[in-house]
């Protein structure tokens, strides 16, 4: 990274912390000496997730190369694999959650006032908890034996089409920026929150009904590629409608109006499990960077 955008980003440090001119004078020794290597340190945790993620892809497929059971079912194997990913990192989470609180607040509109060191103590350390977060988990999915296409599949249907969760989740300010970096949305943290959530709402949707319309259409192609009966049929359906709705809106989720009882039943024996490894907070983070 040139030094011109190491310094712009420091800079975007200060105005995030909301730092005055005398606390920059002080700060900014500490920062010549150890500032541009925080910086370094957080580039390599990127580096890291990255090389990982690359291993997740090679070894259980890529994201786009995902393909659900035609019948719909999601077997419990699979949603095993899926809350054991999500349960070894939940103390990255954790550590997440504690420094967007720091920046922004949370769904309940409160916003740290008065604490503008912390707030920037937290600011420069955001790069460097993302990228644990990523490398944790991508380590997890490659433990568990989940790909990221499955991941993000299960994650839709259970947090936001079965248990009500919303896309717009997240903290006060925009995490993820349209190109799904994390630098490029934190220019200013008092944006109107509606509007945040807004632009959250409509990223998520975009990216996700992109990602899984093929997948219906995979489904339904391989039904029809066999004999349809009774409930077969009723799933093929169900199929060609919710298929039909997801082109016609480009904003609708894949079953947002409510699962098929297939998919349900799948889900159903895990719901406190589930509704317990969901993160408000994390959420922006989350399915932010499904579109990257």
């Amino acid at each position: 990274m040139a030094d011109e955008e190491r310094e712009s980003r420091i800079v975007r440090w200060f105005k995030i912390g909301g730092i005055g001119c005398a606390a920059i004078v002080l700060i900014v020794i500490g920062l010549i000496v150890g500032g541009i290597q925080l910086f370094r340190n957080s580039l390599t945790g990127f580096e890291r997730a990255d090389a990982l993620l690359e291993d997740v892809t090679e070894q259980l497929g890529p994201i786009e190369g995902f393909r659900a059971d035609s019948g719909g079912a999601i077997w419990p194997e699979r949603v095993e694999a899926f809350l054991t990913a999500r349960e070894s990192i939940a103390p990255a989470r954790v550590e997440m959650e504690r420094t967007l609180d720091l920046l922004g607040g949370d769904d309940s509109g409160n916003r740290p006032a008065g604490v503008p060191l912390r707030k920037f103590v937290a600011g420069v350390g955001l790069l460097g908890d993302v990228a644990d977060f990523l490398h944790q988990r991508n380590q997890a999915l490659l433990d568990a034996e989940i790909g990221l296409g499955e991941y993000y599949y299960i994650y839709t249907l259970a947090y936001y089409s079965w248990l009500g969760k919303s896309p717009g989740d997240g903290p006060t300010f925009k995490l993820v920026g349209e190109r799904g970096y994390v630098l490029e949305s934190l220019e200013n943290l008092d944006e109107p929150e509606a509007e945040v959530r807004a632009y959250r709402m409509e990223m998520a949707q975009e990216s996700l009904n992109r990602l899984f319309l093929p997948v219906l259409r995979e489904q339904l192609s391989a039904v029809d590629g066999s004999e349809v009966e009774g409930d077969d049929q009723s799933w093929r359906e169900a199929l060609v409608a919710e298929i039909e709705a997801m082109e016609a809106d480009a904003n609708r989720l894949p079953w947002q109006d409510g699962l098929p009882p297939v998919i349900e039943s799948s889900l159903a024996p895990y719901r406190d499990r589930l509704d317990g490894s969901y993160s408000t907070m994390c959420n922006a983070l989350e399915i932010g960077l499904a579109r990257r």
